[in-house]
């Protein structure tokens, strides 16, 4: 026996939504990153829901649950290595992020140091109050 058509959708469904996050890392769409990690947020409890009902079908209507189980590991194998693969993308995208920074914060010491020699200090108007 296969595993039920609902849990092989679900799980498609988190293999596409993790492809499409990959694209939105390498474009840094931050704000598509969240919308799909939102949408994998809610695919969890369906697919909790969806194993239980085939462990419980399963046992109720002796299926072979050692094929099933099997099947399950593959597909999981395949959903947590592009998990994987998106942390690692998110990590270099981090680590670009960090340099620039890095150089940011530089060139703004750097104007710091020119405004601060190039504009004098005022002295006061008033040395005294007499």
């Amino acid at each position: 026996m296969n595993i039920p058509c609902d849990l092989v959708g679900l799980y498609e469904e988190w293999r596409i939504l993790s492809e499409k996050e990959a694209h939105a890392i390498n474009s840094a769409a931050w704000s598509q990153v969240n919308q799909f990690q939102d949408a994998k947020r809610g695919l969890q409890d369906k697919i909790i829901r969806a194993s239980d009902t085939l462990q419980k079908n399963a046992r109720a209507e002796s299926f072979d649950q050692k094929q099933i189980a099997c099947e399950v590991r593959e597909r999981l194998a395949h959903l947590v290595a592009l998990e994987l693969r998106n942390q690692e993308l998110l990590n270099s995208q981090s680590g670009k992020a960090q340099r620039q920074k890095k150089i940011l914060d530089k060139s703004h010491q750097n104007l710091r140091l020119v405004h601060k020699a190039y504009v004098s200090a005022r002295n006061p108007v008033w040395n005294s109050y007499s």
